[in-house]
């Protein structure tokens, strides 16, 4: 399979089905291990729990399934784990952002003035301001030298 994720005759909607089946899999096993977890906890193997269960979290937070998550968290504190602090969440511009918001943003991260993006893109200057407003909320930051580390993931 991974073979086939290489092949560039294949088409990228054909790469990313793959890439979710592969996913879809793994949280699937995750889950099962979660259950697995659960039981050696309540039957009081608890140090086995805690890897059985911290496998689980690892490929739930990777794959971003939050709820599922949050639950293996739970039945690691149950397990006596200590809470590791969580590191901050990166988000992924391209999903986060308008197509008008990421436009701006690109160009703002580029060095362009607000004034310049709006020429380019036939804009006011003011609803510049207002795109990266908006695009600074949804990506949690607050600084314009931000912009190009949020936006790498959209730019790569």
């Amino acid at each position: 399979m991974a073979d086939e994720l290489r092949r560039p005759d294949i088409a990228v909607t054909e790469r990313q089905r793959l890439l979710r089946s592969i996913g879809l899999a793994l949280i699937g096993s995750a889950d099962r291990i979660t259950s697995v977890g659960e039981w050696l906890r309540r039957e009081r193997r608890i140090v086995e729990a805690r890897g059985h269960l911290a496998e689980a979290l690892h490929v739930f937070e990777t794959h971003h399934a939050t709820p599922l998550a949050q639950r293996a968290a739970r039945e690691l504190g149950a397990a006596g784990s200590v809470q590791r602090a969580q590191p901050p969440r990166t988000l992924d511009a391209s999903t986060v952002l308008t197509a008008q918001e990421l436009h701006v943003a690109r160009l703002a991260a580029e060095g362009h003035t607000n004034k310049q993006i709006a020429d380019q893109l036939y804009l006011s200057h003011r609803t510049v301001g207002a795109h990266l407003y908006s695009a600074y909320a949804k990506l949690q930051i607050n600084r314009r030298s931000q912009l190009a580390a949020a936006l790498a993931s959209a730019l790569g």
